[in-house]
Formats: structure tokens, C-alpha cells, sequence
């Protein structure tokens, strides 16, 4: 590697973000600046020149229309990434500096300039697994080192400011068939024991028939997070909803389910498990309850993409005899991407 000749450690306020976590976040990182490289490289120069000058849309206007050829090259990666970012263009950054990771996963630099990006995203867990791995580096300066540390602490005291959240629900609508049941009055049942004898005519109870209604709707829940670690957090859930017809009062319905659970972040991973029980009630009588376990990965592929898996298994528990009874086992995917910082699908 190319003589060092200056390390410089910046520790910045954050700019406002649309993310909440960011809006009172400290971002830092780290800038290497390495004269006997640039000097060869006309373009970084300028570059780096105008980093130093506080122009970073200039810098990016300069380095952008290169990095169709230049992307891969940590030093130029490392610099459009920092330009990117310091301009606004977060996704461009992160990019950017996984790029410099992909060839150099050893470049705490690079990751501390992520974990600014994540910050700016509000990516908060991802961000703090990186600045954790920044720290466990041994080329990292003490200074540094101490403002990683900062940060960290910064990071956790907003994350943890608000563990209880709370929250109130109310809905107004109209169910076509809010008793889930057939549009007949009447219906034939073939007569199995004189199979040659004619159908034999049913005559279906009103409560049985569908039946349409207005209904209001009420909920409300509460959660709470304790980080155990940097990385890993303790959650519990309680949430009650109710329908309430407003003819139909015997198809009143209530459900109330509780969680407890725990979830670790490893990078741009996050894995959770969590125990559930639910129960639901008809009418002031419960109807089913239902215990199972859930498990959930979730991947970020960029500031602006997550992947995510689950598996749930249950068992439904009904009142009465246990011929009802059930098990149920779930496996699902989904990919949501973020067409902008306040549109998604």
C-alpha cells in the first residue's frame, strides 16, 4: 500500500433525514488521504480537492460520469461514495462503498463512511454493526476509536429513547357478508340412503345466511425493546382489536394476541424469533386460541431493497371436543423496494 501521509478524523452532525433515527443521530467517519496515490490520478485529485473545499456535488458531478469504468477501483470508489454521500445521493454512496468492501474488506475506512451512509438512510442497526466491526479494527487510531465509541453510545441512546411505544386505532365500514355465509335460503342434499328418492330440501337458519352490516372497528397495542447488546434486542407485542356490527350484534368480534421475542442484527441481516398466543372471541364467548413460534430473516440489499423469509408454525385450539383442533405451518418470502424515501411497494 501507497505511504501514508495523513489520517483525519471527521465527527459531523447529521443532516435531517425522512427517517426518524436519523434526524438526531451523530454521523462520523473516517478520511484517508493518500497524497502518493492521488497524485497519480489527475481526476482524484481534483476530486479529493474539492471534498476538502466542502463541494461535494461538484466532486460528484466530476467522478459520476467514470464510474461505469472506474467502479471497483477502491480509491475512486471510495471518493464517489463520499461525494455521494455528503451531496445526498445515499443509495449512490452505499454502493460506492460496499464496492471498496467487496475488494478490500479489511478497509475500516470504507466501512465507517457505510456506516455514515446507513445512518443518513436510517439504517440504525446496520449501521452500528458496522461501526462494531470499525472498532474490532487494529489499524484504526485511538482517536478514532474513541469517536466510534461515541457514536455508539449516541446510537443506542436514540434507539433506546422510546422502547414503550403505544398506539390507537379506529375504523368505519360496511361488510357485504360479515357472517361468511351462503346467499340461499334453501339448498338439496342428495338422500344417500334411497339414492333413486328426490333431493331432499334444506332450509338454512337466518343466522346461518349472509348478512351485510355496518361495523366500527377499535384497536389499540403497546410494545416494548430492551437492547441486550449492541446487536441484539428483547421485543414483546400486545395488541386488541374489535368489530362491532351495528345491527348484527351476535357477530361482534375481539382478538387479542401477545409476542415476546428477541432479534439480532449481523450486518445487513437481521434474525428474529418470536413465541405468540392469540385468542378470538365471538360474541363474548372465545372462538379459538391459537399458540405458535415465527421465525424471520431479513436481508438488506441496499438502502433501498430488503429480502425477507419466514417460517410460522401454530396450533389452533377450539372449545368443546379436540376433533376441531389444528395445526398450521406457514412459509413465506416477500422483496419491498423503496421507490423513494416516502414511496414503496
Amino acid at each position: 500500500m501507497h505511504n501514508l501521509c495523513m489520517q483525519i478524523f471527521r465527527l459531523n452532525l447529521s443532516r435531517q433525514t425522512t427517517s426518524r433515527l436519523a434526524r438526531s443521530f451523530v454521523a462520523a467517519s473516517l478520511l484517508w488521504i493518500v497524497h502518493s496515490s492521488f497524485a497519480q490520478d489527475a481526476l482524484l485529485q481534483n476530486a479529493q480537492n474539492l471534498l476538502t473545499a466542502k463541494q461535494a456535488t461538484q466532486a460528484y458531478q466530476l467522478l459520476s460520469p467514470q464510474e461505469t469504468a472506474r467502479a471497483g477501483q477502491p480509491e475512486f470508489d471510495y471518493l464517489l461514495g463520499i461525494a455521494a454521500l455528503d451531496s445526498g445521493r445515499v443509495t449512490q454512496a452505499i454502493f460506492a462503498f460496499e464496492r471498496v468492501l467487496a475488494v478490500q474488506p479489511g478497509n475500516a475506512l470504507a466501512r465507517a463512511e457505510l456506516a455514515r451512509a446507513y445512518i443518513a438512510a436510517g439504517e440504525a442497526d446496520t449501521a452500528k454493526s458496522q461501526l462494531q466491526q470499525v472498532k474490532a479494527s487494529p489499524n484504526v487510531p485511538p482517536e478514532a476509536r474513541a469517536s466510534v465509541d461515541r457514536l455508539l453510545s449516541s446510537l443506542e441512546s436514540s434507539s433506546q429513547g422510546k422502547p414503550l411505544k403505544m398506539y390507537v386505532e379506529m375504523g368505519l365500514g360496511h361488510d357485504s357478508n360479515l357472517s361468511g355465509g351462503p346467499n340461499l335460503t334453501t339448498f338439496a342434499v342428495p338422500n344417500i340412503f334411497t339414492p333413486s328418492s328426490p333431493p331432499i330440501t334444506v332450509t338454512l337458519p337466518a343466522a346461518s345466511r349472509q348478512r351485510s352490516d355496518s361495523v366500527y372497528q377499535l384497536g389499540a397495542g403497546l410494545s416494548y425493546q430492551h437492547a441486550l447488546n449492541a446487536s441484539t434486542d428483547l421485543t414483546t407485542q400486545l395488541n386488541w382489536r374489535s368489530t362491532q356490527p351495528q345491527s348484527e350484534k351476535d357477530l361482534d368480534t375481539q382478538t387479542i394476541d401477545a409476542s415476546i421475542g428477541i432479534a439480532h442484527t449481523a450486518g445487513a441481516n437481521r434474525y428474529s424469533l418470536n413465541l405468540q398466543h392469540g385468542q378470538l372471541s365471538f360474541d363474548g364467548n372465545s372462538y379459538r386460541k391459537t399458540t405458535g413460534i415465527s421465525g424471520q430473516w431479513l436481508h438488506s440489499l441496499s438502502a433501498m431493497q430488503q429480502l425477507m423469509a419466514f417460517v410460522q408454525h401454530a396450533s389452533l385450539r377450539y372449545p368443546g371436543p379436540g376433533f376441531s383442533n389444528a395445526k398450521r405451518n406457514v412459509i413465506g418470502g416477500a422483496w419491498g423496494l423503496a421507490l423513494s424515501s416516502s414511496t414503496s411497494m
